[in-house]
């Protein structure tokens, strides 16, 4: 699912299948209007939320309105669900559709403190958020996680669930930690950290839940420049630097090089950035 604008023309919502490349589809066009960032799935794969500000924002940061719409796929219907005419922008957190349930962030313009504005069928909750607060929703449309990092004291680790922000709970990983967000594991509710400590001179990659906590599963020498998950959660793939790719099997520990192309100069190296499950 993404955006993309013709030559002159509106911005169009996409929808391609990666074992398809040449068939993507057109979902919608923004007649006057521009997206606000990326789309966002639906927890279920049934729609897609969406942000889009007037056209006119292009040319300025502050947007005459923000809109935040979704879109059911089977029915091609179009609902709006919030508008926001004071210059804020909108930033989409998560949808689960189980609970009809979507939560977002509201951006004041040019500053100021952000809201966590929960939409359900018990209607619209707004919370404020620490504006330290980074936040990352997980495609299971239930978890969100917050990493905030005060100078001398390290980063704090906290979660809830999407609709309760007011019940978010606070975890001790441990003194003097920076923290990193590598990613939601893909099946299942572990969370990817980059974690290094003001005493260590390497950088541990862990896996982390509620359940069970911690648990180292690479260390690298160096901050690497790319993490990310396997599409099937099955291993991790760390790029170090260029020509030094690893792949991690989660379960086993066992550590790979990932074979890629001989470039022809250094500066050609390739970088992977994502994996794709392909059926």
């Amino acid at each position: 699912m993404y955006f993309a604008q013709l030559q002159g023309g509106s911005w169009a919502l996409y929808l391609l299948d990666s074992s398809k490349p040449s068939e993507q589809k057109r979902l919608l066009t923004l007649a006057d209007e521009i997206p606000g960032g990326s789309p966002l799935w639906a927890a279920d794969g049934s729609g897609v939320a969406l942000v889009v500000f007037d056209q006119a924002a292009s040319q300025t940061p502050r947007p005459s309105y923000a809109a935040l719409r979704t879109l059911d796929l089977a029915s091609g219907k179009i609902s709006e669900l919030m508008r926001l005419t004071d210059g804020s922008s909108l930033a989409l957190i998560g949808w689960d559709t189980k609970t009809s349930t979507l939560a977002a962030l509201t951006v004041p313009y040019p500053s100021g403190a952000r809201t966590y504005v929960v939409l359900s069928p018990g209607g619209k909750r707004s919370f404020p958020v620490d504006p330290s607060y980074g936040i990352y929703g997980s495609p299971n449309g239930e978890d969100v996680l917050a990493i905030t990092c005060a100078g001398g004291s390290g980063c704090r680790l906290i979660t809830w669930n999407l609709g309760a922000f007011d019940a978010r709970v606070e975890h001790n990983l441990g003194p003097n930690l920076s923290l990193g967000f590598v990613g939601f594991r893909p099946n299942g509710r572990d969370v990817g950290l980059l974690v290094s400590s003001s005493n260590a001179a390497d950088q541990a990659i862990e896996l982390w839940s509620i359940g069970q906590g911690r648990r180292v599963v690479y260390r690298a020498s160096q901050s690497p420049q790319t993490i990310f998950f396997r599409a099937d959660g099955s291993a991790l793939i760390v790029a170090s630097r260029p020509g030094e790719q690893v792949v991690v099997d989660l379960r086993s520990g066992a550590v790979a090089p990932l074979p890629q192309p001989s470039p022809s100069t250094p500066a050609d190296y390739p970088v992977p950035v994502a994996s794709i499950a392909l059926d």
